[in-house]
């Protein structure tokens, strides 16, 4: 690269009369090309004021040059961005400035359009019809509140199993104890006729 070769750059536009600034990045079709910004939503400061270019940094002149030229660009303007009342950059990085998205917003709504194209009461049917189509995919999938029931349904079919296994044992436990009753039983009644039989042995013996 020569010193008459084209360039590629980062600068700053300043106002001789004003504090209000800019910055950019730039890719030179030759040397030197006149090149003040392009501004489109403060351009009324460059045609009230005197604008003054600096060059801040000179990259480069290929396309890795030219990516990093935006990079610094981004950064210079992100320190700013929103926050300097004098900063006249209205994106960043594809974004737009808080300024720039509210007169969007009221000239949308002005306009009809947007958000504003339809009636309050077709929002709250569309939003409507959204929760409602969204609680059935929750549901169907069981995620979020319904994820808490799915909890719960375990949790009382875990409950009930161990119940039933519980009544289960109390139930054998109930016929243990019933056959031992019968089995007492007999046995006492096997001792009184045999209680029997020996008085009447007795009695036997004594007459003969």
């Amino acid at each position: 690269m020569t010193s008459q070769s084209p360039r590629i750059y980062t600068y700053k536009i300043t106002f001789e009369e004003v504090p209000y600034f800019y910055y950019g990045s730039k890719k030179e079709k030759y040397f030197d090309q006149p090149y003040m910004g392009s501004p489109v939503t403060n351009k009324w400061c460059w045609d009230f004021y005197t604008p003054k270019k600096q060059i801040l940094e000179i990259f480069d002149y290929t396309d890795e040059g030219y990516i990093k030229a935006q990079e610094v660009e981004g950064r210079l303007i992100r320190a700013v961005y929103n926050t300097d009342k004098w900063c006249l950059n209205e994106r960043c990085g594809g974004k737009f400035s808080l300024d720039v998205r509210r007169k969007t917003g009221l000239k949308s709504k002005e306009n009809g359009t947007g958000c504003f194209g339809i009636t309050p009461e077709k929002r709250i049917e569309a939003r409507t019809k959204a929760g409602k189509n969204g609680s059935a995919r929750c549901k169907e999938l069981g995620v979020g509140i319904f994820a808490f029931f799915v909890v719960i349904n375990e949790t009382a079919n875990s409950i009930g199993a161990r119940s039933n296994a519980t009544n289960g044992t109390h139930n054998a436990l109930n016929n243990v104890s019933a056959t031992g009753n019968s089995v007492f039983n007999i046995i006492g009644i096997v001792l009184i006729i045999g209680a029997i039989m020996s008085i009447v042995g007795l009695v036997y013996n004594y007459v003969r």
